[in-house]
């Protein structure tokens, strides 16, 4: 969700999002509460001023509105359980707000490459599929299918003329069941036609005008129905309650909410009309509404075969054999959305070409004076829907700036204004969709701008001492003058159209880039922009909030030791810039006014040498929120960290979230008030917390429970913290102490085994990738181990959770391994295999879930799974993580708040150690396996992992696929001179490309 506002144009509130974020663990689960109560209702939505478009004179608003961080996470959640039910079926020709789906490549035995499709649920950070996968193929489709449809059955590959458009057409003839009918020359009618004739169609305010009625009558068919499901009551409920959320005017005058209650609210009610612009499923659920109209649509098609329909979203596009068809057509699905029982229906005005007249009540009427040639189509220059733009944007989107040189960028930002400021002839993309184009690649165009260094730079050449200010003045000046060149173009685009948000961002944006002294430039713009006035204010506050965001970025940055001397000039200039900027805050809309608050409290904070964070009393949100926003926003600085840490609240449950960040940074006075925290909540009664669960936060774990591995690498790390508090962690005290007399817990091993070669003049064999996956294999088996020995009744007692609890504290090395001298291969293997690693005692053992990959809480207790399918799934994830780690030679971890958050960064982590450490090819590939991305969700380990041939599924397989990865390394083991082991890491090219399909 945080990532869809990051890169979406519309305003949002970022404190009240970070501040949901950074007690994640504690919101979902009373939110989840909240969902199981009967009394569940939808929080009311707030209608916000989003610019449209001036028509005629008049100025109005797009419907647009706030949607409660709740009922969004809500929504995406029951579209994560739906989602798959509905994509199958929804139409090929549909291509607008389609939900994202991971694809990749597999390799059959016979060589050839198979096509897979994951779940729609949203591992990914996208909902919906990204617009330059979806509107170009829907834009392509439609060129190919003017070929296919006018060639009928002697249509062959030689009929596309370009290579994409072949590769295409050659793909789905090799599938035996059509995803694409349209592409299918033997679908259509078998004579060729020379004439083709084309027509687009809009819905008239599409989404307001969808009865939630509809979309709950297609949700039931769908799941009910058609997958007889008898466990989805619950969900249809609470969907029946969030499809009819109230709207709230506050902020409005009283003379503006009357006349927007008549355009926004059902009559007799203050319900939302339709669909709320603004709520992130809200394409998904459009897409159902028409769900069985679109079945309709279908069905005719191919009764008819002379006809092709295509949609994205509310826009529609007819491509058929003749007029009579499209009449025909037209009749059918005029009568067709009359019987929906919805308020849908279509804008005449955007009829294009406008040969026909359209009524609600009797429908499609030709104007008369339609003459065939008004929309025959040129079955060989196609010109309302030629790819030329598309093409051309395709390839300026191709061009890499970072690899050019000065000329090169110069001709590049040429063909960008020209692209920017031509109208051009044919109708493929519209011209707001090109500028914004235009301006997005002129921004990144402008990063790779910079003087001549050698002009003004000693280190470069011999330079007159009395040249060297004047020649840089001189070249400042002249990149300075070119950012305003392109500055002035992006604001005269804004000014053409003022209501496409992502223009005003490139304006500043550009500001941010460069360090010109535009923004209040920026600011007067939207002043006398020709829109309502209360869409001045928003655009205002999304200004803010870009520029609190650009000032955060700049200051990060700053704080980075590698910035250049040309980035560092540049992001002092935009904090100057922006710090003399005036801000006023709107009177017009409340919601707004935080973005002022929040704009002032940023601006003082960059000019802050010393980063101390202050806020007012008057503010809306607390320090807290404030500070963790900031943390996470310039990547947990830890001096910002620790100039502000003694300010918090620990009754603020932000707090706990910040003292995660840096918990071994924590003061011993603030630790204090933690363990009066803790003395306060351990003499509480079990029942009672359990009765009290509102009072439940889930980031304060980690520092009250006596068993986790968060407080003991904690209390490893600070031996001041040690030295005061251990004592009330009995149990993590009696691990810090346990030093048993022939064995030494794999953490400390690691730590001395590396102390010891980082003094010796020759290789030893325990730190190389073969032992690190016999140590893993060794835990593995006597995981197994312990697993077939169990009785029954030991499922159901902590015998099976110590089997899942991952943390090196746990693993016993023997000493043997410690010995300081030379080993060979066989004399290494022997010692390792004849005295293998072993499990430390129940009572002693460490819990951490930070190994196993459940995204909700810390605790989840992962070995639940072994109740539900492939339950050892989450613990051979587990067992690689520690993999990973032991690679690397770091068993530290990045702190992080909630455990979503710190997967996140681990599986970037993990990719980023199995790509940079020098390990074999094979043991990449096996852990690429593991780690993918289509990976990430593990719900109680239902998933399995695909290596080579086998089904990665329990212990015993997983074993003997270390086995394997080990017998390869053997064959490039040598032993050199007085038994000095050498591991040769192989590099296999065939490998390397199976990682790349993954």
């Amino acid at each position: 969700m945080k990532f869809h506002y990051s890169q979406s144009n519309e305003w949002y509130d970022p404190i009240e999002l970070y501040s949901f974020e950074a007690n994640l663990a504690t919101n979902i689960f009373l939110l989840i509460e909240r969902v199981k109560n009967e009394n569940f209702e939808a929080h009311k939505i707030h209608l916000l001023p989003f610019p449209k478009a001036n028509k005629n004179g008049a100025n109005k608003i797009r419907p647009f509105y706030k949607i409660n961080i709740e009922d969004q996470i809500i929504w995406l959640a029951v579209v994560n359980v739906i989602g798959d039910f509905f994509e199958s079926n929804f139409q090929s020709w549909n291509y607008g707000n389609r939900l994202y789906r991971p694809i990749w490549f597999t390799e059959n035995s016979d060589g050839s490459s198979e096509i897979n499709k994951g779940s729609t649920k949203n591992t990914s950070s996208y909902i919906y599929r990204k617009w330059s996968q979806s509107w170009p193929f829907f834009r392509r489709h439609i060129n190919m299918t003017i070929r296919a449809l006018s060639k009928g059955n002697n249509l062959t590959v030689d009929d596309f003329e370009n290579d994409i458009e072949k590769v295409i057409y050659e793909d789905e003839m090799s599938k035996e069941h059509k995803e694409y009918n349209y592409l299918d020359g033997n679908y259509w009618a078998l004579s060729e036609s020379q004439e083709l004739y084309w027509l687009t169609l809009d819905f008239e305010k599409f989404f307001p005008s969808i009865q939630p009625d509809l979309i709950l009558q297609n949700i039931k068919e769908i799941l009910i129905n058609q997958y007889n499901r008898d466990d989805v009551s619950l969900i249809i409920s609470r969907i029946e309650k969030l499809l009819k959320p109230k709207v709230c005017f506050s902020g409005w005058s009283l003379d503006d909410s009357i006349e927007l209650k008549n355009y926004f609210v059902n009559d007799k009610s203050d319900n939302c009309k339709g669909i709320p612009t603004g709520l992130l499923v809200a394409g998904f659920l459009a897409n159902v509404a028409l769900l069985e109209l679109d079945k309709k649509i279908n069905s005719w098609i191919n009764r008819n075969r002379n006809l092709a329909y295509f949609k994205f979203v509310d826009d529609q596009v007819i491509i058929a054999k003749s007029n009579e068809a499209i009449k025909s057509f037209l009749d059918f699905i005029h009568f067709e959305l009359a019987g929906l029982n919805s308020n849908i229906v279509f804008n005449d005005e955007k009829i294009e070409p406008e040969i026909y007249n359209y009524d609600q009540k009797t429908g499609f009427s030709q104007k008369e004076s339609l003459n065939d040639s008004d929309n025959k189509l040129n079955v060989t220059y196609p010109e309302p829907f030629l790819t030329n733009a598309l093409m051309q944007i395709s390839n300026l989107n191709g061009d890499e700036f970072s690899l050019m040189d000065e000329s090169e960028l110069e001709n590049s930002e040429n063909d960008l204004k020209f692209f920017l400021l031509t109208d051009f002839n044919d109708s493929g993309i519209r011209r707001d969709t090109r500028v914004s184009f235009a301006a997005m690649r002129l921004c990144k165009i402008a990063k790779y701008l910079e003087p001549n260094f050698f002009l003004f730079d000693q280190n470069y050449s011999n330079i007159n001492p009395d040249l060297i200010e004047e020649n840089k003045s001189i070249e400042l000046n002249k990149i300075q003058l070119r950012y305003k060149r392109i500055f002035d173009l992006l604001l005269k685009a804004t000014i053409e159209f003022p209501d496409k948000l992502k223009l005003w961002k490139r304006c500043v944006e550009l500001c941010y880039i460069s360090g010109i002294d535009k923004i209040d430039e920026i600011y007067l713009s939207v002043d006398k922009a020709n829109i309502h006035a209360a869409s001045k204010s928003y655009i205002k506050a999304y200004i803010q909030i870009l520029l609190v965001e650009f000032m955060l970025q700049a200051k990060s940055r700053l704080f980075e030791k590698y910035s250049s001397y040309w980035d560092a000039y540049r992001l002092n200039l935009f904090i100057s810039n922006v710090s003399k900027l005036e801000v006023v805050s709107p009177n017009e809309n409340h919601i707004l006014k935080s973005s002022s608050s929040l704009f002032h409290l940023i601006q003082d904070f960059v000019q802050n040498s010393n980063s101390d964070i202050y806020t007012n009393e008057d503010s809306e949100y607390s320090f807290e929120d404030y500070f963790y926003f900031i943390l996470r926003s310039i990547s947990a600085n830890k001096t910002i960290w620790n100039n502000n840490i003694l300010k918090i609240q620990l009754e603020n449950r932000v707090s706990w979230a910040i003292l995660g960040i840096y918990p071994v940074n924590i003061p011993p006075v603030l630790f204090e008030s933690i363990l009066n925290i803790k003395k306060e909540l351990d003499s509480i009664p079990f029942q009672t917390k359990i009765k009290n669960y509102t009072n439940i936060i889930f980031e304060r774990n980690d520092f009250i429970l006596d068993n986790q591995g968060f407080m003991y690498d904690v209390f490893d790390s600070n031996s001041q913290l040690k030295k005061q508090f251990v004592e009330y962690y009995p149990k993590i005290r009696k691990n810090l102490s346990f030093n048993p007399k022939n064995r030494i817990p794999l953490n400390k091993w690691l730590k001395v085994t590396i102390a010891n070669n980082s003094k010796s003049s020759w290789i030893d064999p325990s730190l190389s990738e073969w032992t690190v996956i016999e140590i893993v294999k060794q835990i593995a088996s006597e995981k197994n181990r312990m697993y077939g020995s169990m009785q029954s009744n030991a499922l159901f007692d902590d015998t099976i959770r110590n089997i899942f609890l991952v943390h090196p504290q746990n693993y016993l090395i023997p000493r043997t391994w410690s010995m300081k001298q030379k080993h060979s291969w066989d004399s290494w293997k022997r010692v390792v295999r004849e005295d293998k690693i072993s499990i430390i005692h129940v009572d002693k053992m460490i819990g951490d879930y930070r190994y196993i990959p459940f995204i909700n809480y810390w605790e989840t207790s992962g070995f639940l799974s072994i109740f539900f399918g492939n339950g050892f799934t989450s613990l051979i994830v587990g067992l690689c993580t520690l993999m990973v780690k032991l690679l690397s030679k770091d068993l530290s971890w990045h702190s992080s708040t909630n455990k979503q958050l710190f997967l996140d960064s681990f599986y970037s982590g993990a990719m980023s150690t199995i790509e940079n450490q020098p390990i074999s090819s094979h043991t990449q590939h096996f852990l690429n396996s593991i780690f993918s991305k289509k990976n990430e969700d593990f719900i109680f380990g239902q998933n399995k992992f695909f290596y080579n041939d086998l089904i990665i599924d329990n212990l015993t397989v997983f074993e003997n696929a270390l086995t394997s990865l080990q017998t390869e390394l053997e064959k490039y083991q040598v032993t050199l001179l007085e038994n000095e082991a050498r591991q040769l890491t192989y590099i296999d090219i065939e490998e390397i490309g199976k990682h790349y399909s993954i």
